[in-house]
């Protein structure tokens, strides 16, 4: 639908998230030096098709990132709820497959992902990439 609303009804705005917009906004020099995962959100992935643009983003700020297969958190809103042991099994699928990387901290730039990564890595390791490009910034 978001492809098509302006065709549809005629009118409508351009929408972007976060990410989108500032992987080409912010030119910082490279502040942070940390090894880092990053998990892509299913719906930013597929739906949206934002692969590059987090990854570039925190590169500008000296994030070196290592890539993990791509797969669900098991969180995907209520499927978590009625479907915890599936949901459970897929989180700790993808906690090994971080834990494989040796990176120090996973990054992910959606809040329900972001939620469900935390119950099994602790939460002093796992981080929205907002945060982590405020804190190059302003590093």
């Amino acid at each position: 639908l978001g492809e098509h609303y302006r065709e549809l009804t005629g009118d409508g705005i351009d929408a972007v998230d976060a990410i989108t917009f500032l992987s080409d906004k912010i030119k910082a020099k490279p502040a942070l030096d940390v090894r880092a995962a990053y998990h892509d959100p299913c719906h930013a992935l597929y739906g949206l098709g934002q692969y590059a643009e987090p990854r570039e983003l925190l590169r500008s700020i000296g994030v070196d990132i290592v890539d993990m297969e791509n797969g669900c958190c098991g969180m995907a809103g209520t499927f978590s709820l009625s479907f915890r042991s599936l949901s459970d099994a897929l989180l700790k699928r993808r906690v090994e497959e971080f834990e494989k990387t040796g990176a120090e901290i996973l990054v992910t730039s959606c809040p329900g992902c972001l939620f469900q990564l935390s119950k099994s890595v602790p939460s002093a390791r796992v981080f929205h990439a907002i945060e982590v490009v405020e804190e190059g910034l302003l590093k």
